[in-house]
């Protein structure tokens, strides 16, 4: 599955970048993008 990392501010500015996303997740830095629920899961449970 489709997952990216975003560089920006605020969430509303990863939305707009990432309108495929399923879940957005706050990281260092930015924002992870995840097509999949699942993969987001796996993400923040390694967080």
């Amino acid at each position: 599955m489709r997952k990216e990392f975003i560089e920006c501010k605020t969430l509303e500015e990863a939305q707009d970048l990432a309108p495929w996303a399923a879940e957005i997740i706050e990281a260092d830095g930015g924002y992870m993008a995840f097509e999949s629920s699942g993969d987001a899961d796996v993400f923040a449970s390694q967080k």
